[in-house]
């Protein structure tokens, strides 16, 4: 067994590709994991993975239960709080789903978009890969996404506002709410026009203002959010011009990418919930919302 355990990185890179995990992908949960979704229809996420050179960890909190991502160390945190083999094993492709969404697009935040996606497909990879009876035992599982199961069976537009409304709470430790593609999209337009008048106020303000709503919802400390806008406003205004030039550039066409993406990937993900209305009469729990909502 010890001897097992010690050439898990290479059991995995044989089954990569002779690629190479990320440094911090450690946790031997994880990896055991890694080996079931890599004989699945979704191990093309694991590549992103690699490649993108994010890891995948457990939060050692346990009273964070959402994902958080930490771009600039290049890790996804999970929640270590689920009692069900299924649901973390769910939830590790959802975070793999989010990995290659900001390896592909270069995202800098995790937005409502990416959280809507990345449900989706975690639903249905539980749906694809376990068997009824085990979702049915999962205890775990069916109290905590059985309702969102439902939502997504039922193919209405439930299940997006279960996950607007459960992002747009004010939760500083997963950092909600969460900012919408529009609201990003809106806010670099206005600093690409605001930048043309570099020597106004109108940039500043727009740039305090972010800051300050990112210290709220717990992205930022107020000492980062103090050197951020300090660091700004001492350089000298040509300087400032371009490096901000650049950076609102790159947003933008960033932004423009994955909104392109998304309106194809968030069709293409709902019409495939079609396979699965078979199943409304086999989960009693989601039998009975169908009757509710025809009542």
């Amino acid at each position: 067994m010890k001897n097992f355990k010690r050439n898990i990185p290479l059991i995995l890179t044989l089954i990569l590709g002779c690629t190479t995990l990320p440094k911090n992908l450690s946790d031997e949960d994880i990896y055991d994991q890694l080996e079931f979704i890599k004989k699945t229809d979704d191990k093309n996420l694991t590549s992103y993975l690699v490649k993108s050179g994010y890891s995948i960890t457990y939060n050692p909190d346990k009273t964070q239960n959402c994902i958080k991502v930490e771009p600039q160390n290049k890790t996804v945190l999970i929640p270590l709080s689920y009692n069900s083999n299924i649901l973390k094993e769910a939830e590790i492709v959802k975070a793999m789903y989010i990995v290659m969404l900001f390896y592909r697009f270069e995202l800098k935040k995790l937005l409502y978009e990416v959280e809507q996606l990345a449900t989706y497909k975690e639903i249905e990879y539980i749906l694809s890969n376990f068997q009824l009876d085990e979702i049915e035992k999962d205890t775990f599982l069916k109290k905590n996404m059985m309702g969102k199961i439902c939502m997504y069976i039922l193919s209405d537009e439930t299940l997006d506002k279960k996950i607007k409304e459960e992002t747009e709470r004010k939760d500083r430790l997963c950092r909600y709410p969460l900012d919408t593609l529009k609201e990003r999209e809106e806010y670099y337009n206005n600093l690409q026009k605001a930048l043309n008048d570099i020597n106004g106020d109108a940039y500043f303000n727009l740039i305090e203002e972010d800051l300050k709503r990112r210290v709220r919802n717990g992205e930022l400390t107020e000492k980062e959010a103090q050197k951020i806008y300090y660091q700004l406003i001492s350089l000298p205004a040509q300087e400032l011009y371009r490096n901000q030039r650049i950076d609102i550039n790159e947003n933008i066409r960033s932004i423009k990418r994955f909104k392109n993406f998304y309106l194809k990937e968030i069709k293409k993900l709902k019409n495939q919930r079609g396979k699965f209305e078979i199943l409304i009469s086999t989960f009693s729990e989601c039998l009975k919302n169908k009757n509710d909502n025809q009542e």
